[in-house]
């Protein structure tokens, strides 16, 4: 697409020019696309200066259709069609982000404007070097933060591990109790009766006593314990990090 018109192209390439010059000197590099856009690096940044004219909508009677008049009676209508402005305007340009703009005014040119342009696209560079020293310092306090997170979250899943077995053990320690507890009042109960019901009813306070015995957790010395698994999974450790980190990998460097 066509950035400005003939007649102000000599203007235009002036003002790359100068642009260029202006970045050369401070020893950042230049490149020109065949648009004419300046690309303008001091690693790792870069900006595009963009210099173009403004457009407007007006009302002209094209050439062609007045070509194709045969008589001087007749009358050619105006087409509502989109025009160079006369008004050149210049951007630097990061990505989407406009950093800087200057446009021909009733009170000032684009030329006028330019002593502006190399300081502005510096102040760019310095801001977005100091940028990336504090995502680096910033990125270093996350990973002495994330070191001291993945501990506390062994922590807390230790934590919760035992508190877990501790619950199930509690629990079963209970029921082993009322089942012992149980087995003597049968026992209690089979020295009041005789014959074949006495004997079941042994049977079954020896079966309940044998059921308490293999639930109470403190006939297993194994149990009876904390439980310190040594390399507990990342995936386990991670829903104890802070939000929108993970045990899996240490959070990264931010982009710009």
């Amino acid at each position: 697409m066509k950035l400005v018109s003939d007649e102000q192209l000599e203007r235009a390439l002036w003002v790359v020019q100068f642009v260029s010059d202006g970045c050369t000197e401070r020893g950042w590099m230049v490149e020109v696309d065949p648009e004419g856009h300046l690309t303008v690096r001091s690693e790792p940044d870069g900006v595009v200066v963009r210099v173009s004219e403004d457009r407007e909508k007006r009302d002209v009677h094209p050439d062609t259709d007045i070509a194709e008049c045969k008589y001087d009676w007749q009358r050619v209508s105006p087409r509502r069609v989109e025009v160079f402005a006369g008004r050149l305007c210049i951007e630097v340009q990061h990505g989407t982000s406009v950093q800087w703009w200057a446009a021909d005014r009733k009170r000032w040119t684009v030329e006028s404007k330019l002593g502006q342009v190399v300081p502005a696209i510096e102040q760019f560079f310095g801001a977005a070097a100091e940028r990336r020293v504090e995502r680096r310092a910033q990125h270093e306090r996350d990973l002495v933060a994330w070191t001291e997170a993945v501990e506390q979250a062994k922590a807390k899943h230790l934590s919760a591990l035992n508190v877990d077995r501790a619950s199930e053990q509690v629990a079963e320690w209970r029921q082993a109790s009322e089942l012992r507890a149980y087995a003597r009042a049968v026992r209690d109960a089979a020295a009041s009766i005789s014959g074949s019901a006495a004997t079941d009813a042994l049977e079954w306070a020896r079966w309940l006593e044998a059921e308490g015995a293999r639930l109470d957790p403190t006939n297993d010395p194994k149990a009876m314990r904390i439980k310190k698994p040594e390399n507990p999974s990342p995936w386990d450790l991670s829903k104890y990090m802070p939000r929108g980190w993970t045990a899996v990998h240490p959070p990264a460097e931010l982009d710009q």
